[in-house]
């Protein structure tokens, strides 16, 4: 889920685990073409919904908010919706 910004700026970070390379790769030329300010970074997070998608063949991506999945506190929530965090962030799930 992208959309919790923690602190004064979002920063969008990349899992480097068990995902497409490939498909990585251009999210984050998408991420560096469209938002070239955002703070970006990577985590070793894992078990989303990506790691299935990459074990049943499917090229598959992940990308969180900064400090992991966990840190959103309306994590696996019924208030766990992209329209309420309408920031910089969100833009990427767009782009």
């Amino acid at each position: 889920m992208v959309g919790y910004q923690h602190g004064t700026e979002p920063e969008l970070s990349y899992v480097n685990r068990y995902v497409d390379l490939d498909l990585m790769a251009f999210v984050q030329n998408v991420t560096a073409t469209y938002l070239p300010d955002l703070a970006t970074s990577e985590t070793s997070a894992c078990c989303s919904d990506h790691q299935s998608f990459l074990e049943n063949g499917y090229a598959s991506a992940g990308f969180v908010e900064a400090g992991g999945y966990t840190i959103d506190p309306q994590y696996h929530n019924t208030s766990m919706v992209s329209a309420r965090g309408a920031n910089r962030v969100g833009k990427v799930e767009l782009s």
